[in-house]
C-alpha cells in the first residue's frame, strides 16, 4: 500500500499516535511536550560547514547488496564477488533510494530540516505555532512516511492516516502548493548538508506521492471557504495588522490617534502586531489566539509559551484601573481604524461584518467604563407561566407560606446580571385592597409589587379590612415596572365597585409600593443573579379568590455587572 507524504503535514494535528517500541523518538528517550517546537531527531542540520556530512545513525546504516540471497544460496554480495555501489562520504549504499537519502537515519535529517522550513514560513505556519499542533513527534511521522515511500527495509508508517483528520481543516489549494514546494526547498538544504547522492528521480516519488494526495487533504480548492483564506492567510493579515512604520495598517493607524495613542504608550508592538494578528486567524483559521509557543527566532515575535497571547479581560485591566480606562468610544474608534485598514487590503465588505462582528463580542471585556453600552452585553428575556388556574387562598398573613406562588426558571446563559425587571399578572379578584403580590428573586430578595391598595393598613399581616373595592380581570392583566406611570398604591381610586382596573381605566402600568410591608423596589434587584428561580406569591386577605391564570417575568440582563 501507498501511503501519501502529505497525510504528515495536518494528520499530526489531529493528534499523532503516541510512539511504539522501535519508532522514532527523541534523541535522549525523554518524551516532549506538543507545546514546544522540538523536533525527533538527533541531527542538527546547521551544524555542517566544511562538507557533507552524515548523522552517526546514517554511518551504521546497512548496506544493500543488489542480489537477493535467497536466489543464490544465501551467499553474501563480497562471497560471489559482486558488491553494491557505495558513497565514499556516507558510507551508505546508493543503489537503492533509501541509501541515497542516507538510510532512515538520513529521512530523520530530511524531516527535521522539512520542519524548520515550514516554521518559518508565514504562509503556513499558522497550522503550527499553536499548543493544538504536535510538533514534538511531526519530524518522526514525517521521517517514518519518507523511509516507507523509498521502500527502506522495515519501514513501516504508524502515525495517524488521511481521510477523516483533515476534515473541517480549510486546507486551501494555495497551502498544499506552498507546502510542496517548502519540501523541494527542504530537499536542497538536505543534499547539501546529508545526503548529496539523493538524485531528483528519487524526489520525485516523494512529490508524487505528495500530489497524490491533493484531493484528499485539500478541502478548499479555491481559497473560498473561510475568512482566513479569503483575506490572504496569514502574511496578508499580518499586513492589514501591520506596524507603527505604515500608515495605512490597523497599529499604524491607531498608534498616531491622538485620543488612542497614550494607550499604546508602553505597547510591545511587535507583541502587539503578534496578537492582533493571532485574533484575527482565530476567527476561523488554524492559528489559536492564546495558545502561543516557542517559535522560531523573528517569526510570531513577542510571545512564547510561558509568555503568550493574555485574556481580553486580564490584558486590558491595569489600563481599566486607572482613571482613564477604556471607553466605548475608544473602542469604536479603533474599530473605525480597523475597518479603514481592512479597505486598504480590499477585504471585501462581507467579510469586513464578520471581522468587526468578532471583536465586537471582545468589547466588553476589553472597555472599563460602562462594558454594558458594548453591542451584544445586554439581552432582555420573558419567562411566563399560562393557564395556571390556581386559587388563592384566603388566609394572607404577612408570609410568603399563605400565598399562591409559582415558579419561574431562568437559566443562566453568560446574561447573569440583573439590569432592569418588569413583571406582569394576570388574575381575577373580587376587592383590590385585599391583594398583596410579592416577588422573590433566586438570592431571596423580596419586593412587594402591591399591598393592599386603598387601605392604610398598620402592618402587613392581612388582618386590616377596607380600602379600594373595585375588582380585577385575569384577562386585562397588571404591570408592575420601577418606572411604572401609576402608584400602585393608588390603583383602583378612580373606579366603583363593580368596574375594573385597566378594562375600564386604562391604568394598566403601576409602580410597586410595598405598604406596610418590608420597604423595597425592583431596583434594589440590579446587579443581582438573574439565573435561577423566581417566585411571584399572591395573597388574599379575606376569603378565597382567583384565579390567578397568568405570570410574566420580563427582565433585562447584562454580562458585566451594571
Amino acid at each position: 500500500m501507498r501511503v501519501v507524504v502529505y497525510s504528515a503535514m495536518l494528520a499530526c494535528l489531529g493528534g499523532c499516535s503516541v510512539p511504539q517500541e522501535g519508532e522514532a523518538s527523541t534523541t535522549d528517550g525523554e518524551e516532549t511536550s506538543g507545546s514546544t517546537l522540538s523536533t525527533t531527531t538527533s541531527i542538527d542540520p546547521t551544524w555542517q560547514t566544511e562538507g557533507p556530512q552524515t548523522s552517526q545513525a546514517t554511518q551504521d546504516s546497512t548496506e544493500v547488496s543488489s542480489d537477493d540471497p535467497s536466489q543464490s544460496g544465501g551467499e553474501s554480495a563480497s562471497e560471489t564477488g559482486e558488491s553494491s555501489v557505495t558513497d565514499s562520504d556516507t558510507g551508505s549504499t546508493t543503489d537503492t533510494a533509501c541509501g541515497r537519502a542516507g538510510g532512515e537515519g538520513g529521512l530523520i535529517a530530511l524531516a527535521s530540516i522539512f520542519h524548520d522550513q515550514l516554521l518559518v514560513d508565514d504562509r503556513l505556519n499558522a497550522y503550527f505555532l499553536t499548543k493544538k499542533f504536535d510538533n514534538s513527534r511531526f519530524s518522526g511521522c514525517m521521517a517514518e512516511l519518507f523511509a516507507e515511500g523509498l521502500a527502506c527495509p522495515d519501514a513501516v508508517y504508524s502515525c495517524n492516516s488521511l481521510g477523516p483528520v483533515h476534515s473541517g481543516m480549510g486546507v486551501s489549494g494555495a497551502d498544499f502548493d506552498n507546502f510542496r514546494s517548502d519540501f523541494v526547498d527542504a530537499v536542497e538544504i538536505y543534499r547539501e548538508t546529508v545526503a548529496p547522492a539523493f538524485t531528483q528521480d528519487d524526489l520525485e516519488i516523494l512529490l508524487g506521492l505528495m500530489d497524490d494526495s491533493y484531493g484528499s487533504v485539500v478541502e478548499d480548492h479555491a481559497g473560498e471557504a473561510t475568512l482566513y483564506q479569503r483575506i490572504g492567510r496569514k502574511p496578508a493579515i499580518k499586513a492589514l495588522v501591520g506596524s507603527a512604520d505604515d500608515p495605512t495598517s490597523w497599529i499604524g493607524r491607531t498608534v498616531v490617534d491622538a485620543t488612542l495613542s497614550t494607550f499604546f504608550s508602553q505597547t510591545e508592538l511587535d507583541r502587539l502586531q503578534t496578537c492582533l494578528t493571532r485574533q484575527l486567524i482565530s476567527i476561523d483559521g488554524p492559528e489559536i489566539y492564546g495558545d502561543e509557543v516557542d517559535g522560531p527566532e523573528g517569526v510570531d515575535p513577542g510571545v512564547s509559551l510561558i509568555d503568550p497571547c493574555r485574556e481580553m479581560l486580564a490584558a486590558h485591566q491595569v489600563v481599566n484601573d486607572s482613571n482613564s480606562p477604556v471607553s466605548v468610544g475608544d473602542f469604536s474608534e479603533m474599530m473605525l481604524h480597523l475597518i479603514a485598514a481592512m479597505d486598504v487590503a480590499q477585504v471585501a465588505q462581507t467579510d469586513q461584518e464578520i471581522v468587526v462582528a468578532a471583536f465586537e463580542e471582545l468589547c466588553g471585556a476589553i472597555v472599563g467604563d460602562h462594558p454594558n453600552d458594548c453591542p451584544g452585553t445586554v439581552q432582555t428575556i420573558i419567562v411566563e407561566a399560562e393557564e395556571l388556574g390556581l386559587t388563592v387562598p384566603g388566609t394572607y398573613n404577612g408570609s410568603l407560606g399563605s400565598m399562591a406562588c409559582v415558579e419561574l426558571e431562568v437559566i443562566d446563559d453568560g446574561f447573569n446580571f440583573v439590569d432592569e425587571v418588569e413583571v406582569e399578572v394576570g388574575i381575577s379578584n373580587t376587592w383590590l385592597s385585599d391583594l398583596t403580590i410579592k416577588l422573590v428573586n433566586p438570592e431571596g430578595s423580596t419586593v412587594t409589587l402591591v399591598s393592599r391598595p386603598g387601605l392604610d393598613e398598620n402592618a402587613d399581616d392581612g388582618v386590616e379590612v377596607g380600602g379600594e373595592n373595585s375588582d380585577l380581570l385575569w384577562t386585562h392583566p397588571l404591570t408592575f415596572a420601577q418606572d411604572g406611570p401609576h402608584d400602585a398604591e393608588s390603583m383602583g381610586m378612580m373606579l366603583t365597585s363593580n368596574q375594573v382596573v385597566c378594562r375600564d381605566d386604562g391604568a394598566c402600568t403601576f409602580k410597586p409600593n410595598s405598604g406596610a410591608a418590608l420597604a423595597g423596589d425592583l431596583d434594589d434587584l440590579v446587579g443581582q443573579q438573574a439565573p435561577g428561580v423566581w417566585e411571584l406569591c399572591v395573597g388574599d386577605a379575606s376569603g378565597a379568590d382567583g384565579p390567578l391564570n397568568y405570570v410574566g417575568l420580563k427582565i433585562r440582563k447584562t454580562k458585566f455587572e451594571p
